[in-house]
C-alpha cells in the first residue's frame, strides 16, 4: 500500500513496436490507469493487480499480453499503538471512560467494545461506560480497535480495572514541578493517580518542554477519587527581557552594569558581574540572555575612556644638530620610525617625529608629529676658470662635492677645451647648499 508498481513488458520485435498499458484489480480494468507504473491507493487494499501490454505496429497484427495477478495488496499497519487506559471511580453508578492514547498517523478513527471479567457487553460500545449494579466485584476492561483507510485494523485491549465496588478512596494529586532556567518539568509520582500532559499521559518522571506552556491535569486510576487542585499551567515559555544600558562616569573611568534579571553582560568578551568597573580603555560592553528562557535582542555599546593628551613639541637645535625629545606622561616619541626616550639625541639630517599614545588608556590630540632639518647650510666656492690654460680648478669645500659636465672631479686643476658646466651637490646628508651652485664657461 502506497508503493509504485511497474510494468516490465518484456522484449517486442521487430522494432518499432508501440506498448500501451492497462492496470486491472480482480480482472476489472483501473479507470486511467495506462502507464507503466501504477501508485496502489487505500481503496485497493485485499485485490490483486494485473497489467496487460498490447503490442502495435502498422501492417502487423496487434497482440495483447496480461501479466500474471500479484499477491493481495496489503493494508499498512499503523505505527505501534499505545495500549489504552480507563479513567474514573471504579464504583457502581460513575461512568468510566476509554483514553485510546496518541495513534499514528494522524486521522485515526476509534471503536469501543467494553467487557466484564473478559466477557464482551454488546450494548456497551462508546468511549465510556457507566457502572451498573451488575459490574458489582467484576473487573472492567476496554478494546479500542483504530481503523483508517488503507491500514489494517488494530485492536488493543486495557489492563482490568479493580474490582468495581461501592466504595471508592479520596486522594490529593501532587502538584507537577518545573525549573525555568532549564524548560524542563516533572511529572509526580501519585496515589490512585495518572497525568496528562497537553493531552498525551505521562508517566512519572522528567521531561523536556522545549520552553513552551504545559498543561498538566490530574486524572483518577480506577477505585479513586479526588479532590483539591487537579490543573495546572506550567508556563515554561522563554521570556522576552530588554537590556538596560550601562552608565558610565568619564571623570572616574567606569562603567556600571545594571542588575537585569534574564540578562548578562560583558566588557570586551568577559563576563562582568552588575556593578561598577574601572576601565581606562576604549571598551565595548555587550549583553545576552543569561539563561535558555530568556530571550534578549542583541544589545552592543562602546564607550571610549581614554585620557586625552596633547604631545608637547620636540626642541630642534640645527646649530647643534640635536633634537631633544620631552617626557610627556602617555606619549611615546619615534624619530623617523624608531622609538626615542626623553632626552637630547644627535641628528645632523632631516627627519621627521611621530608620537602614538603609549597605552590603551591614552589618545592622542592636538600635533602629532614634526618635521626637522639639522643638516649643516654651506656655500659652495666658485671655480677658477682659466681660458688661455684651458683650465677649471676645483676647489676644495667641506661639504660640497663637484661635477664637471655631470662627472665627479676631486679638488685640484683638470684640462678642459670647450663648454664646460660645473654643478654641486652636497657630499652627505649632513649638508645643505646655500647660495650659487653653478657655473658654466667656455674655455
Amino acid at each position: 500500500m502506497g508503493s509504485t508498481l511497474t510494468a516490465a513488458p518484456g522484449t517486442w520485435g521487430p522494432i518499432g513496436v508501440a506498448l500501451a498499458y492497462q492496470w486491472s484489480a480482480d480482472g476489472t480494468a483501473i479507470k486511467d490507469a495506462t502507464r507503466s507504473t501504477f501508485d496502489l491507493d487505500p481503496n485497493l487494499a485485499g485485490k490483486a493487480i494485473t497489467v496487460a501490454v498490447t503490442g502495435t505496429k502498422a501492417g502487423y497484427t496487434t497482440a495483447t499480453k496480461a501479466s500474471k495477478a500479484t499477491a493481495q495488496v496489503a493494508l499498512r499497519q499503523f505505527t505501534t499503538p499505545p495500549v489504552p487506559t480507563i479513567s474514573g471511580t471504579v464504583t457502581v453508578g460513575s461512568t468510566l471512560t476509554a483514553i485510546p492514547g496518541n495513534w499514528g498517523p494522524v486521522d485515526v478513527l476509534f471503536q469501543y467494545q467494553w467487557y466484564r471479567d473478559g466477557t464482551y457487553l454488546p450494548s456497551a460500545t462508546d468511549p465510556t461506560y457507566q457502572l451498573t449494579a451488575a459490574d458489582l466485584g467484576k473487573r472492567i476492561s476496554v478494546l479500542v480497535e483504530g481503523s483508517k483507510a488503507g491500514y489494517d485494523h488494530y485492536p488493543m485491549t486495557s489492563a482490568d480495572t479493580a474490582k468495581v465496588g461501592s466504595t471508592i478512596k479520596r486522594v490529593t494529586p501532587a502538584a507537577p514541578t518545573s525549573v525555568a532556567a532549564t524548560g524542563r518539568y516533572t511529572v509526580p509520582s501519585s496515589e490512585g493517580v495518572f497525568y496528562q500532559v497537553n493531552g498525551i499521559s505521562k508517566a512519572a518522571g522528567t521531561y523536556a518542554s522545549g520552553y513552551t506552556k504545559m498543561n498538566i491535569i490530574a486524572l483518577t486510576k480506577p477505585g479513586y477519587t479526588l479532590s483539591g487542585t487537579t490543573s495546572w499551567v506550567l508556563d515554561l515559555s522563554k521570556k522576552p527581557v530588554a537590556a538596560t544600558a550601562p552608565s558610565i562616569n568619564y571623570t572616574d573611568k567606569s562603567i556600571t552594569l545594571p542588575r537585569t534579571t534574564g540578562v548578562d553582560y560583558s566588557i570586551d568578551g568577559v563576563l562582568k558581574a552588575a556593578g561598577t568597573h574601572k576601565v581606562t580603555t576604549y571598551a565595548t560592553v555587550t549583553a545576552k540572555a543569561s539563561a535558555p528562557n530568556y530571550t534578549v535582542a542583541a544589545k552592543t555599546w562602546k564607550y571610549d575612556l581614554r585620557t586625552a593628551v596633547t604631545p608637547t613639541k620636540p626642541v630642534f637645535s640645527a646649530s647643534a644638530n640635536t633634537v631633544k625629545i620631552p617626557a610627556k606622561t602617555g606619549v611615546t616619541y619615534y624619530v623617523n620610525n624608531v622609538l626615542k626616550k626623553a632626552g637630547t639625541h644627535k641628528y645632523t639630517g632631516s627627519g621627521t617625529i611621530t608620537t602614538k599614545a603609549s597605552s590603551g588608556s591614552y589618545k592622542l590630540t592636538g600635533t602629532t608629529s614634526w618635521k626637522f632639518d639639522n643638516r649643516n647650510a654651506v656655500t659652495p666656492t666658485k671655480p677658477v676658470f682659466s681660458a688661455s690654460a684651458n683650465t677649471v680648478k676645483i676647489p676644495a669645500k667641506t661639504g660640497v662635492t663637484y661635477y664637471v659636465n655631470n662627472v665627479l672631479k676631486k679638488t685640484g686643476t683638470h684640462k678642459y677645451t670647450g663648454a664646460v658646466t660645473v654643478t654641486t651637490k652636497v657630499s652627505n646628508g649632513s649638508y645643505k647648499l646655500a647660495g650659487i651652485q653653478k657655473w658654466t664657461a667656455r674655455l
